[in-house]
Parts: C-alpha cells; structure tokens; sequence
C-alpha cells in the first residue's frame, strides 16, 4: 500500500462514515508510517476535520534513548506525554475504546 492507496480508502470507505455521523468526533490514529505522515494523507485529514491521534505513545515517552531508573520515573513521563493529547482527544479515544477491542 502506498499513500495514493492510503488515501483513497480514506476517502472511499471512512469518509463515508464521517458524512453519515456529523455529531460525532472522528480521529485518526496513527503510526507514523510514511503513508500515514504523507502529504496527501494529511491534506486529506485536514481537509475533512479529522484530528490526528498519533498511537506511538512509546516513541514519545522513550525519545532519545531516554532511561529510567524507576518505574514511578516511568509512570511520570507516560502521565506527562499522554496529558499533552487534549482533553477531547482523550474522550473520543475512551468512547471509541470498547468498539474497537472488540471488534
């Protein structure tokens, strides 16, 4: 898959549900892979309103080859990177959660 092949199933099978649920806050969540982090994926995503949710939290907590000496240390870090993610970010990702685990 290529990001020309991200791109139109964005727009031919998910956009399709994001039309048919206005009220609802859609996102994307990611992995930053190079079709992901595309020109024409982005340009897609921001065109329609749809939020990134980037799902590599542990690149962010681990960026730099950063170590910890505790796991309070850890849960810290893990708490302080999770926060920057928004308080609506944090809502949808919830609500959504149970559907797409079971699924």
């Amino acid at each position: 898959m290529n990001s020309v092949d991200c791109r139109q199933v964005l727009e031919n099978r998910l956009l399709r549900h994001y039309k048919r649920f206005p009220e609802k806050n859609f996102m994307l969540q990611q992995d930053d892979a190079a079709i992901h982090i595309s020109y024409s994926t982005m340009d897609c995503c921001q065109s329609t309103n749809i939020a990134l949710w980037s799902g590599r939290l542990d690149c962010k907590v681990y960026t730099h080859n950063r170590q910890f000496s505790s796991i309070e240390h850890l849960k810290k870090t893990v708490s302080k990177v999770w926060s920057k993610n928004g308080p609506v970010n944090l809502e949808t990702l919830s609500m959504n959660m149970a559907e797409r685990t079971f699924k």
